[in-house]
C-alpha cells in the first residue's frame, strides 16, 4: 500500500504529505483515484479506525472529490488530522472526517472554487 503505514493494525494511519493529483511543475502528487482504492480496501478489513494525515496544500479537485467519496462512504471511522497545513481541496477532505484533530500549528486555507 502506497499510503497506508502499516495496513495491519487495527487504526491505519494514510498519508495526504504533498500536492493532490498532477502538478505540471511537480509532477504527480497523491493520486486521488490510488487512494480511493486503499481506503476502501482497509474499509473492507474491518479496522477499529482509520487516521488521515494531511498536510498538503491541496491540488486537483477530481483528485480530491475521490479521496472525499472515500471518506464519506466508509463504515469505518475516518479520522483526520491537520500535522501541517490543509489548503484548498486538503481542507475540505479534513472536514469530512467524522472526528478531526489539527496540531496547533496547523494552518487552514480555503478559497471560492473557481480558483485561487
Amino acid at each position: 500500500m502506497r499510503y497506508t503505514i502499516d495496513s495491519t493494525a487495527n487504526e491505519p494511519i494514510m498519508l495526504i504529505n504533498t500536492h493532490i493529483g498532477m502538478d505540471s511543475e511537480d509532477g504527480m502528487g497523491v493520486d486521488g483515484a490510488e487512494f480511493q482504492r486503499e481506503l476502501l480496501e482497509l474499509d473492507s478489513l474491518n479496522k477499529d479506525k482509520i487516521h488521515i494525515w494531511i498536510n498538503s496544500v491541496g491540488g486537483v479537485i477530481m483528485d480530491g472529490y475521490n479521496i472525499i467519496s472515500a471518506i464519506l462512504n466508509t463504515k469505518t471511522p475516518i479520522y483526520t488530522h491537520n500535522v501541517g497545513i490543509a489548503a484548498s481541496i486538503a481542507g475540505v477532505i479534513f472536514a469530512c472526517g467524522e472526528k478531526r484533530k489539527s496540531m496547533d500549528y496547523a494552518l487552514f486555507m480555503t478559497h471560492p472554487p473557481q480558483g485561487g
